[in-house]
């Protein structure tokens, strides 16, 4: 049985293969995402458009090659995944907590939550 979980898997694997379309085959139209202010692209991001928006910030701060998939769990349509990845600024490691929402294979709603915000800070998107 494909979990909630083996979907975020699945989107985050995508996004290190370059797999844009399989990538954003796992967002739904409606989706909602919380990315915290202390970042440079810190703001509320709606639909597939707004993933895309915040997909391209993203990668102007966080060296998306070194990313790994530290635990994923899940239960029902809850997800929560722990993530690290290296900023493209310093090589500094971020640590980075993803709450989702799966509803019937696609992200529906996400919150993220760093480590150590001040990471973030002095760098800009």
């Amino acid at each position: 049985m494909f979990t909630s979980g083996d979907a975020i898997r699945a989107m985050y694997e995508a996004a290190l293969a370059g797999d844009t379309d399989g990538f954003f085959g796992y967002v739904h139209d409606d989706l909602e995402l919380f990315e915290p202010p202390c970042l440079p692209y810190g703001k509320t991001y709606r639909g597939k458009a707004g993933f895309a928006e915040l997909f391209h910030a993203a990668t102007q701060v966080l060296d998306l090659p070194t990313m790994t998939i530290e635990s994923v769990i899940s239960e029902g349509e809850s997800v929560a995944a722990v993530i690290s990845c290296n900023l493209l600024h310093t090589g500094a490691t971020a640590t980075i907590l993803e709450q989702w929402t799966v509803r019937d294979g696609q992200v529906i709603w996400g919150r993220v939550y760093w480590h150590d915000p001040t990471l973030a800070t002095g760098i800009s998107a």
